[in-house]
This record gives structure tokens, C-alpha cells and sequence, in this order.
């Protein structure tokens, strides 16, 4: 069993090397070939709001998924991506299907197989979406519609937000004030230090609300 664990290990360990190889290997060889390589500082500056906002919730969001679908499970989620809308919700189902006296070994590959088939299933869709609309793309873009097309990753985590929101009153609250500052302030502030901003809040609050929740159940065991 160890053994098997072992090989599981390394296996893991070769195909991340290799991502990363591939991830930094692509666009060093393209700046190679074309003698074109980017402004340190503009690049530096770019990369700030995304490492401010993915790069703590990648390494935080890994523990919840870790004890809810597994290693294997989270490791595949996460290299597809698509996480908390498709993989963790297809990862749920298959455990909820699986008998109570289930080894983990059993349920660890279900979740793999779930995952895995609901991004084949993705990539398929998305495939039939993109050459069925390619021959009509030029005639979407110029309907007046076309300026919702930059709302669709907005609308996405709104939608998948507005049922926590609903259940945390405070929460929304301080979003909705928060939102409504953001605007006041349009332009006066750059994007990555209000970016900054709105994740020390988010921070604080989490603390605030896992420790007021905490003492809360405390007092409810003791009594």
C-alpha cells in the first residue's frame, strides 16, 4: 500500500514539473524565437492584481477541497479548473451515490473518475459551441448585445455568490457598501489597490465571523 502511495507521489511530482515546464517552457521559446521579451516593470505590475487575488485563494481553497473530495480529486480539479461550479459539485454526487462502508481508496477514484468525465463532457461542449458559432461570430458581435459578452465572468460568480449572500445578511451589506465606495471613488484609486482593499476586508471578515462562530458553538456544547 505504501508502495502504491509512493508511485502515486512521484507521478504527481513528474506531471507538475513537466506543467511547469510547459506553463514557463511556451512563451520562453516564443520570446526566444521572435527576440521579443517583455517590459520587467509593466510585467511586474500586471501580475500583481492576479497574484493579490489567486494566488492566496489557491493555496487557502486547497484545504476545504482536500477534505471534501480527496488528493486526487482536488489535484485534478484543480488542473482543469472550473472548480466550485462543475468539479465539486459532480465530485459530491458521485461520493452521495457510493454506500456508507465504502473504502476511501473507493471513493477516491470515483471523485477522479467524476472529475474527470465532467471536463471530457465540458471539453465536448465547448468544442460544439465554438465551430457551431465561429461562422456567426462576426454577425453576434455586432448586435447591440454584444457589450453583455464582457459581464459573463461577473454574472458567473454573481450567480454562484447570491446564495451566500442571502444566507449572510452582514456579508452583503458590507459587499453593497463596499461596492458603492468603489464607485464614488471610480478612478481615484487604481484597481489593484482597491483590489487590495476588498481582499484585507474579505480577510478581516472571515476571521471576524469563524471566531464569533466558533465561540458560539462552544457555548452551545457546553450547555
Amino acid at each position: 500500500m505504501s508502495g502504491g502511495l509512493d508511485v502515486n507521489k512521484k507521478s504527481i511530482l513528474i506531471w507538475d514539473i513537466l506543467s511547469l515546464i510547459f506553463i514557463i517552457g511556451v512563451p520562453l521559446v516564443t520570446c526566444i524565437v521572435l527576440e521579443v521579451w517583455p517590459d520587467g516593470g509593466q510585467l511586474a505590475k500586471s501580475m500583481l492584481p492576479i497574484a493579490i487575488l489567486f494566488y492566496p485563494a489557491a493555496i487557502f481553497s486547497a484545504f476545504p477541497y482536500i477534505s471534501t473530495i480527496g488528493i486526487y480529486g482536488t489535484y485534478l480539479s484543480f488542473l482543469t479548473g472550473n472548480v466550485s461550479n462543475i468539479k465539486v459539485p459532480c465530485a459530491l454526487n458521485a461520493i452521495s451515490s457510493l454506500d456508507d462502508g465504502c473504502s476511501q481508496n473507493h471513493k477516491d477514484c470515483m471523485v477522479t473518475v467524476a472529475v474527470a468525465v465532467s471536463n471530457i463532457v465540458t471539453l465536448i461542449v465547448l468544442t460544439i459551441c465554438v465551430f457551431g458559432l465561429l461562422p456567426y461570430m462576426d454577425d453576434i458581435m455586432d448586435l447591440k448585445i454584444a457589450p453583455a459578452f464582457r459581464q459573463i465572468l461577473a454574472a458567473l460568480f454573481g450567480a454562484l455568490g447570491v446564495h451566500y449572500f442571502k444566507k449572510n445578511k452582514l456579508f452583503s451589506t458590507i459587499l453593497i457598501i463596499g461596492l458603492i465606495v468603489a464607485l464614488v471613488i471610480d478612478g481615484a484609486l487604481s484597481s489593484t489597490l482597491l483590489l487590495v482593499i476588498a481582499m484585507g476586508i474579505m480577510v478581516a471578515y472571515s476571521i471576524v465571523a469563524s471566531v464569533v462562530e466558533y465561540n458560539k458553538t462552544t457555548k452551545e456544547d457546553k450547555k
